[in-house]
């Protein structure tokens, strides 16, 4: 015997209702699903998954922070780089004392105790005594004169010497490109740039210098005590 009031209500349902009807949960797990402690799961997991991800997004941020980070400029002292026709002009009596004035008294040979024990010299005035000495040969060759007193050999050694030194000091300032007067782009290199402090450098190794004297030829050793501190210089 059919049950006919079951047939009934299956003929008397619409398409809607049947969806409404299949897709209803059951008791139970209509109160499981509201019950308070899932959301507080849900709300948990949500919060990891959060957490999760932005911590990928900043370690992300903080990796490519040190991945420059080894290019900041060596010092703290801002410097307007600018052309200077004194230094690379032709020598004369003012650019020749321009030029030693970038020396300290004493060439940047130094005696510390804290140091060493012997004398050494601080490489940056090994270097411009370097350039300064290319510049001549340079105008040796330029105006048919005679201003440098370097060999050949000595000229391949300030290159060579140059060259390491610059790729030792690496300096990486960076440096804009301008429109020239021709209407091309260049770079000059005339920018405020991040420089370790040159003077305090330079009254450093005049007060611990070796020797007296700004020429190679007529450098003295050093007999005032007051410059001398107590130091004994082994000539």
């Amino acid at each position: 015997m059919e049950d006919t009031e079951y047939n009934k209500l299956e003929e008397q349902l619409s398409p809607a209702e049947e969806f409404a009807y299949i897709r209803t949960p059951p008791t139970r797990l209509r109160s499981i699903l509201t019950s308070p402690w899932v959301f507080t799961v849900v709300a948990f997991c949500a919060g990891i998954i959060t957490t999760l991800g932005a911590s990928r997004i900043f370690s992300s941020m903080s990796l490519e922070r040190r991945d420059t980070d080894f290019l900041k400029p060596l010092g703290d002292v801002k410097v307007q780089f600018a052309y200077n026709n004194t230094f690379p002009g032709p020598p004369t009596l003012e650019s020749e004392y321009a030029w030693l004035d970038l020396l300290p008294n004493g060439l940047g040979a130094v005696q510390h105790d804290e140091l060493s024990d012997a004398i050494v010299t601080l490489g940056v005035f090994h270097q411009l005594h370097c350039l300064m000495e290319l510049r001549h040969a340079i105008y040796d060759d330029w105006d048919g004169e005679r201003h440098s007193k370097m060999t050949p050999h000595h000229n391949r050694h300030c290159l060579e010497y140059l060259r390491q030194s610059i790729m030792c000091n690496a300096d990486t300032n960076l440096e804009t490109r301008v429109i020239s007067e021709s209407g091309e782009k260049e770079t000059p290199g005339w920018d405020l740039k991040k420089c370790r402090d040159f003077g305090q450098i330079l009254d450093w190794a005049e007060e611990w210098r070796a020797f007296d004297g700004k020429i190679p030829s007529q450098k003295q050793e050093i007999v005032d005590p007051e410059v001398l501190k107590g130091r004994i210089i082994r000539y």
